[in-house]
């Protein structure tokens, strides 16, 4: 064991020590020994190698900090949680610091809702520690949700492809009848080579009104966030420590940034969706979703 000292890291990585073993077969492992199948996304991650300045970096950032920060136990929700990747991520940060934790997850898309309790058991997660809502996030009822799209646009399948998200009001009237099914549920078409299915949606609240506390949100729900943070800002307030959320447009960023601020949250990070080369404090970085990272100092 040795513990990093690469420049131009962020402080909180010291703190991990470098998890160094040779990944099973069929499997990529991360730096804190995190074990992914190849076969749910495209991830690299070699034992010695730290993520790159980025995206990444800062999610993980936010992850060790929330987890440091955390009380004995580490309650961490993660709304459009794809395979689990993330909260993976949160449970062994949990486990590295002696703690216990607690994982809730919100994911719409029927592959990787499959694909979650494989991911868990293959980080000797126990169900006992994690739950699941099997739905989309945002407005209440039933909604068309994009699954499949242009291989051009890499949107071709679940393991290349996590940007899944409810179909925009103004483009749901232009829905066709498609042919085949996904998961045993109907498919319908757009004329830009989209495909969709129905799913369930409910408010923020039906999953996490039931929580005392939560240390941190990971929030990546491809635009419904301009919806839901306000909708669920008072809980927010009252019960939750930090978000980081992924955002998809400046108008969107514009929004939530002068409502946080409005609601006493504090910015940690800030950075804006499809940017290349931005100045971070850990070198120049390119997102394709944006960021804001802010703390609760209520909480």
């Amino acid at each position: 064991m040795r513990f990093f000292k690469r420049p131009q890291m962020p402080a909180i990585f010291r703190d991990f020590q470098d998890f160094r073993a040779v990944a099973p077969p069929d499997f990529e492992v991360n730096f804190l020994g995190g074990l992914t199948r190849p076969e749910f996304c495209d991830v690299r991650t070699a034992a010695t190698v730290l993520p790159a300045s980025g995206e990444e970096l800062f999610e993980f950032k936010s992850i060790l900090e929330a987890a440091q920060a955390a009380g004995p136990c580490f309650t961490f929700v993660e709304l459009g949680a794809g395979f689990g990747r993330w909260s993976c991520v949160a449970a062994l940060a949990a486990r590295r610091l002696a703690k216990d934790y607690r994982l809730h997850m919100a994911e719409a898309e029927p592959q990787h809702l499959e694909w979650i309790p494989m991911h868990m058991a293959d980080n000797d997660i126990s169900p006992a520690k994690y739950s699941i809502f099997p739905f989309a996030v945002g407005e209440a009822g039933t909604i068309p949700f994009y699954v499949e799209g242009p291989s051009t646009l890499g949107a071709a399948n679940a393991r290349d492809w996590y940007g899944q998200s409810a179909v925009h009001a103004e483009y749901r009237d232009q829905l066709v009848e498609a042919d085949g099914a996904y998961f045993g549920r109907p498919m319908k078409a757009l004329s830009n080579g989209f495909y969709s299915i129905d799913v369930e949606s409910r408010p923020l609240l039906d999953m996490i009104a039931g929580i005392d506390f939560i240390d941190l949100i990971d929030m990546d729900i491809q635009g419904s966030e301009a919806d839901v943070i306000p909708a669920s800002i008072d809980f927010l307030k009252a019960r939750v420590r930090r978000m980081h959320v992924e955002t998809h447009s400046a108008e969107i960023e514009a929004r939530l940034r002068a409502l946080l601020i409005e609601q006493g949250w504090t910015i940690i990070h800030d950075f804006p969706q499809a940017t290349k080369n931005v100045p971070t404090p850990y070198g120049p970085a390119d997102f394709i979703g944006g960021l804001i990272d802010c703390v609760n100092p209520r909480v």
